[in-house]
């Protein structure tokens, strides 16, 4: 009888667990991951929640807003918030936009959620095929998608919100980091394919598609990309005719967004974010001890994507110390721990399948026994205004705090949209330098009230002594004609009605009349100033919030360059002919026998022309970020697209026709 050989069936038994773990680690793993989204996540998403939910508000009035009036354009005027302000022209398109086209099949809260819905259950998708690109093993990928994704999990409100995790996605909106961050590893993975078989047009369009969906997603994207690239020039030079490829043909893709926007920045307002970048220095520790330890065991392997993440940690740690750059580098957290957890599991030997089950089982068991992540959103609430009438150039002011409402941008999102009124205060603040003074007039009449990303706070606001004097000043030169709260804070304003407001739970329904309607003093749009404006060379912008809150601003306006001296008598009158429903265009007959100044209560930007029997007239910027022009008889103010823009839209039209001639060739060849 045969000697029963231990050694010999433990090996056999061994190869067998092996190949079958490793057939079945992507499926399963995907199949657990899949099923505990839909649980967890996205059916209480689906059943309760009404997309309100802090910056959801904002995301789901942008949706609103260009299936409503820019579609199939993306950028356009938004007289909604600010005193306008150019939407989308700073803020990434592509996740409101696929939203839009779909609403045209679905209602826009159901397309919203169908597009989070596909990006939550394509997260582990992306990261397995970033992963399996570095030709990691099948297994391996697995227990690293798997890890990634539980991280997703615990991050807790108390870390603040990175843009990423799945709290920051449900609880604070934050949809485009979620659509960003798959579509940055795909573009990854698709790019070091096209690294091995030269093939850069499809990493091209991922990489468009990631620049147009999220600004920093896209910076992680350009840096571990180009490290990539960069990583493989110094090995073979043929790389870098590969990424002048690349870079030229999402340049074109792009450049119908990005040209416009760089052109254009100056125009916009942001903040240094500050947050201690502690898990670059780990990642940079870890990246170049693991280079040394490659170099001394000759694994390339392990070279590059230490390589990569060294040059990532770098580049965010320079910016951080030594640039004053509004850069958030704290939106690259998620994406860059995953590099991490890579760097960390490179050390790991591949068959060490017996830790890396282990390792699975535990993660499985957590993610079904601690995390609870609420994506029911908020309570509901409607608005009810009775016999609303609001003119087209009138401005509605709506004071509602975090706590005098379901959630912190509820009412000022909701009324403008269900009663298409121009608002004065929204989510997208960096878009335009006016939001700045409405923040200061935030905090002036409601001190609770939360302000964030342009605000700059020297405290100006608590001096209510001046506040009381100035505050009419404020309110006419921002054109706000009726206010929206709880009580009277302005002090000066006449009550119309009462708001009815009905807040609605899963299990209740509580009508309140906590709201009122106050009428200020009659403003006008467009004002003649029978005085010249005194001319402030330097910082316009701190300038300007010296101006508006002190007294000075009762001095009248200011300017920022050398403006003609015509004034006007004070007897001037303007009628405004023609206002279009987006008050991107505007006729107005000015009574006058001579050209007087002409202060434009519009946010400026340099997309607004005015004209005047066929002549063009020059626009200038003035407190508070306002349009000022110098003109008499009948006006045409005009926004229009510049020479940017157009030519901008050109060279991705004619991008796109290449990419598509390209395709025809080569299933041609086929």
């Amino acid at each position: 009888m045969k000697k029963f050989d231990w050694n010999y069936e433990l090996k056999i038994t061994y190869e067998f667990f092996r190949k079958t773990l490793d057939k079945l680690a992507y499926p399963g793993i995907l199949l657990i991951l899949t099923v505990f989204s839909i649980i967890k996540l996205l059916i209480p998403f689906w059943k309760y929640n009404n997309l309100y939910t802090w910056d959801l508000a904002g995301q789901l009035f942008s949706t609103w807003f260009l299936k409503e009036y820019l579609y199939p354009g993306i950028v356009g005027w938004n007289p909604f918030f600010f005193a306008g302000f150019p939407q989308n022209q700073f803020y990434t398109p592509l996740f409101s936009y696929i939203s839009a086209t779909l609403s045209f099949i679905f209602s826009i809260e159901t397309s919203i959620k169908i597009v989070l819905s596909i990006v939550i259950l394509l997260t582990p998708v992306s990261i397995y095929y970033f992963l399996r690109s570095l030709k990691i093993s099948k297994q391996k990928s697995s227990l690293l998608t798997l890890i990634s994704y539980s991280a997703f999990y615990f991050v807790r409100p108390e870390f603040n919100h990175f843009g990423g995790d799945f709290f920051s996605t449900f609880n604070v909106g934050l949809f485009t980091n979620a659509l960003g961050l798959i579509l940055a590893f795909f573009y990854l993975g698709t790019l070091i394919r096209g690294l091995d078989n030269k093939k850069f047009v499809l990493a091209s369009v991922l990489f468009s598609l990631l620049i147009i969906s999220h600004i920093f997603s896209a910076v992680f994207g350009l840096i571990v990309g180009g490290s990539f690239i960069l990583f493989r020039t110094l090995k073979d030079k043929k790389m870098f005719k590969f990424g002048v490829k690349h870079y030229l043909l999402t340049f074109g893709l792009t450049a119908f967004w990005v040209l416009p926007f760089l052109f254009k920045i100056n125009n916009t307002v942001t903040v240094k974010a500050f947050m201690n970048p502690f898990l670059f220095y780990i990642i940079l520790g870890c990246s170049l001890i693991l280079i040394f330890g490659a170099y001394i065991n000759k694994k390339e392997a392990n070279m590059e994507i230490a390589f990569v993440s060294a040059i990532l940690s770098l580049f965010v740690l320079i910016l951080y110390h030594f640039t004053n750059l509004p850069f958030h580098h704290y939106r690259l957290l998620f994406l860059s721990l995953v590099l991490f957890i890579l760097l960390v599991f490179s050390w790991f030997k591949e068959e060490n399948i017996f830790i890396y089950g282990f390792l699975a089982c535990a993660i499985i068991f957590s993610l079904i026994a601690f995390p609870n992540i609420d994506t029911s959103g908020n309570a509901d609430i409607t608005v009810n205004i009775q016999n609303s009438t609001f003119e087209p150039t009138e401005r509605l002011y709506i004071i509602a705090n975090q706590n005098e409402q379901t959630d912190l941008h509820v009412l000022q999102h909701k009324i403008p949209m269900d009663y298409k009124i121009n608002g004065i205060k929204g989510l997208y603040v960096e878009s335009s330098p006016t939001s700045v003074f409405i923040s200061y007039l935030e905090k002036e009449l409601d001190e609770s009230s939360m302000v964030w990303g342009a605000f700059i706070d020297n405290k100006m606001w608590k001096n209510k002594t001046i506040i009381q004097e100035i505050l009419p000043y404020q309110l006419k030169y921002l054109n706000i004609d009726k206010i929206i709260s709880t009580e009277n804070k302005t002090g000066i304003g006449t009550k119309i009605q009462n708001i009815t407001t009905t807040i609605t739970t899963k299990t209740s329904s509580t009508t309140y009349n906590d709201f009122y309607l106050y009428k200020l003093e009659k403003t006008n749009l467009i004002e003649p100033l029978n005085y010249s404006p005194r001319v402030v060379k330097g910082d316009w912008m701190n300038a300007s919030v010296n101006w508006f809150m002190s007294e000075d601003i009762k001095n009248g306006i200011i300017a920022f360059e050398d403006v003609p001296d015509f004034v006007g008598t004070g007897s001037e009158k303007v009628t405004i002919q023609n206002i279009s429903e987006l008050n991107d265009k505007i006729d107005f007959y000015v009574d006058s026998d001579k050209a007087v100044p002409l202060l434009i209560k519009i946010s400026y930007f340099p997309n607004w022309k005015a004209y005047s029997a066929g002549k063009a007239l020059k626009t200038y910027r003035v407190s508070p970020n306002m349009i000022l022009i110098y003109g008499k008889g009948e006006i045409n103010l005009r926004y229009e697209p510049l020479f940017i823009d157009k030519i901008s839209s050109i060279i991705s039209i004619i991008t796109l026709l290449w990419i598509l001639y390209y395709i025809y060739r080569f299933n041609l060849k086929k």
